[in-house]
């Protein structure tokens, strides 16, 4: 078996991320947990992953996404939480911000129809890695492809898809909904990194 790459130092691989997603992360730790965003990096021993963190964020630039692997341990450890309670509680607070206002009122006057074929955009807009396709499989069924993702963030976007799929597609107004995503397959390595493939079947119904 061929051993992992060694990861990049933080901050300087080539799989990039919006600062949205770390201002989301000072946010929630700032308005939802005690000590808040300075008691999180106080947490970190890592003086490299610490350093990364209390850098300041743009929301529209962008910005190592590999040092989410480590501090979203952290993350959930400073909470007492399991990793993927934390990932759940996390989430749902970003899909709130993000769905809010304008983009909400768009969605609840979209059709299921409409919505789906677009849920893959919803990583693209914020990550500039990964490829992904959908294919119809039926009058309300998708399949969802993505190519060359992390394999370290597996569970952080697993996690993503599930929540802000499931809010896109109801707001949109599907009903018996099913969303299932697959492990990772067709592990590989690009830029150092440790990629892979994974899948989404989406069904529903209006």
């Amino acid at each position: 078996m061929t051993a992992a790459p060694s990861p990049p130092p933080f901050g300087k691989s080539a799989f990039q991320v919006k600062g949205v997603i770390y201002l989301g992360t000072r946010a929630f730790f700032d308005s939802q947990v005690q000590g808040g965003y300075a008691g999180l990096v106080e947490a970190i021993d890592d003086p490299a992953l610490r350093a990364f963190f209390t850098q300041p964020f743009l929301s529209s630039s962008w910005y190592d996404v590999l040092p989410v692997a480590p501090l979203i341990e952290i993350e959930a450890k400073v909470m007492g939480l399991s990793l993927e309670d934390y990932l759940s509680r996390r989430t749902v607070f970003q899909a709130d911000r993000d769905m809010g206002g304008v983009y909400k009122f768009l969605l609840r006057a979209a059709y299921p129809e409409l919505v789906a074929p677009r849920l893959g955009r919803l990583l693209s807009q914020v990550f500039d890695f990964g490829k992904s396709t959908v294919t119809a499989v039926g009058p309300a069924q998708f399949r969802y492809r993505f190519d060359g993702w992390p394999v370290v963030l597996h569970r952080w976007y697993k996690t993503a898809i599930d929540i802000y799929g499931r809010r896109a597609m109801t707001l949109a107004g599907a009903r018996s909904l099913e969303l299932v995503l697959s492990d990772l397959t067709d592990a590989s390595v690009l830029h150092g990194v440790q990629v892979g493939t994974f899948y989404v079947d989406l069904s529903f119904a209006r």
